[in-house]
């Protein structure tokens, strides 16, 4: 089986296609989708806080979010809460901290400026006001908190720059549009790049109540020896579609898995299986 590779675009939008359409549309806008530990960074009582989407609030200092980004925002935006990606967890992010020496912090909106709710604005009135606050930072703060860009135009062409320097993709937003934690958006749009690998079966976890195959324990040769690399889920097609009901007929199979990141060790992150390649050889 051959190792992951670079398929191409693939979204929620509809891939590149897709992204042309709304483009056209003229009430969208386009931004660097990053990819780290999503979350708010905001100032409490004097310290700063990181809280993850689960929810697990950490305090700078010792041991805390102050040694993940060793820089600190301005006392006079105490009660800001900012909404971004940490640069963590990726292989991307480990790259970027070996060469800079200090983690980032991807700013893409806000939901309250110092003590005033804001989530509630329109999208360009949130960005005006980042936009201005940043223009009044140091060169230091901003390269720790970094901005993200946002294009009107030329959303083809931004996409393939960003995949091809190894970037996530785009997240498109829709012009207007309000911040609404927790809700899933029709507004905020995600196109990213997919890769996909040839792997091999080496078992298979059956779902509790079906008793069906629900996911592959999968791997790859290496210097003649299968590894078991991962264990991926199941497409949506293959679970509804023909699955074989000897179940351990499947070990030895190649499979195709998509994600969205390729790992050191081979892994694909978010990966899921999506066809079976009876046309090819375990060991090709």
């Amino acid at each position: 089986a051959r190792p992951p590779h670079p398929r191409g675009a693939g979204s929620e939008g509809g891939g590149e296609d897709g992204l042309d359409a709304y483009e056209r549309e003229g009430c969208w806008v386009a931004e660097e989708k990053r990819d780290g530990e999503w979350g708010f960074c905001e100032l409490v009582g004097g310290k700063q806080m990181f809280e993850s989407r689960l929810c697990n609030r950490v305090r700078g200092g010792p041991n805390g979010v102050g040694e993940l980004i060793d820089w600190q925002l301005p006392a006079e935006w105490a009660g800001t809460r900012l909404v971004g990606e940490l640069e963590l967890a990726t292989q991307a992010a480990k790259g970027s901290f070996d060469a800079l020496g200090y983690r980032r912090f991807f700013v893409f909106d806000v939901l309250r400026w110092r003590m005033d709710e804001v989530n509630e604005w329109p999208l360009e009135k949130r960005r005006e006001l980042l936009e201005n606050a940043w223009s009044l930072l140091d060169a230091a703060t901003r390269s720790r908190f970094v901005l993200v860009d946002r294009w009107s135009e030329g959303f083809g062409h931004r996409f393939r720059q960003i995949v091809k320097a190894g970037g996530e993709g785009l997240m498109l937003k829709r012009k207007g549009s309000l911040y609404l934690p927790g809700t899933h958006s029709k507004d905020w749009v995600r196109v990213k790049k997919l890769v996909t690998a040839d792997m091999v079966v080496m078992g298979v976890g059956l779902g509790p109540k079906t008793g069906r195959p629900s996911s592959l324990r999968v791997g790859l040769y290496v210097d003649g020896q299968l590894k078991e690399i991962a264990k991926v889920g199941l497409g949506a097609k293959l679970r509804a579609g023909r699955m074989e009901t000897d179940f351990n007929s499947l070990v030895g199979k190649v499979v195709e898995v998509e994600g969205f990141e390729v790992f050191r060790g081979g892994a694909v992150r978010s990966g899921k299986v999506v066809r079976f390649r009876d046309d090819k050889d375990a060991r090709e």
